[in-house]
C-alpha cells in the first residue's frame, strides 16, 4: 500500500511517501522526503494463536519499499529497504487491532537538519549542515520500530 500524501507539489502531481504501519513497517515516514515514484510490497503470514485462538491471531510479514524522484537519480535493487517483522492481530468489538514489531536495520539517512516555526511559516532555518552526526550509529533496540493500529495492514 502506498501513503499518498494530500501534499501537491507545483505542477499537481502527488507526493508518495513509504513508511508507517500500512506501507513499510519498519521505516518511520517523515514530511521531509518524498518523491514522485514509489515500489512498494508487502507479505504477511497469519497464524492461529495457541491461545484465545477465537479472538487472537499472529502475524509474520516483511515489507519492500523505495520512493524516489523518476529522472533524477536511478534506483538499483540495493537501494530497495527490506523490513522484517512479526505482530499481533486482535478482534474487537470495534475491529481488529493490532501491534506490530518490525526491524529497521539500516543506517538513517544523513541530511541538513532544518527547522520551520510552523506550518504557515514561509522561512525555514537550517540548524546544521549535516545530521545525523557520522559517527551517531543506532543500539539495536534505535533499530525496532513499534507500531499500533486499527484495522487490517492490507
Amino acid at each position: 500500500m502506498v501513503d499518498t500524501a494530500a501534499t501537491k507539489r507545483a505542477g499537481g502531481e502527488k507526493v508518495f511517501r513509504a513508511g508507517g504501519g500500512n506501507c513499510v513497517t519498519g521505516c518511520v515516514q517523515t514530511r521531509a522526503t518524498g518523491g514522485n515514484t514509489a515500489i512498494i510490497a508487502n507479505a504477511e503470514l497469519r497464524l492461529p494463536s495457541p491461545i484465545l485462538a477465537s479472538r487472537m491471531r499472529l502475524g509474520l510479514f516483511v515489507d519492500v519499499g523505495q520512493v524516489w524522484e523518476r529522472g533524477e537519480e536511478i534506483i538499483t535493487i540495493s537501494d530497495v529497504k527490506v523490513t522484517p517483522g512479526a505482530g499481533v492481530r486482535f478482534t474487537t468489538p470495534l475491529g481488529p487491532v493490532r501491534i506490530d514489531v518490525a526491524y529497521n536495520g539500516y543506517a538513517t539517512e544523513r541530511g541538513p537538519l532544518l527547522y520551520q516555526t510552523s506550518d504557515t511559516a514561509s522561512t525555514i532555518t537550517q540548524i546544521r549542515p549535516s545530521y545525523p552526526p557520522v559517527r551517531a550509529a543506532k543500539t539495536f533496540w534505535q533499530k525496532i520500530v513499534l507500531q499500533f493500529a486499527v484495522g487490517q495492514a492490507f
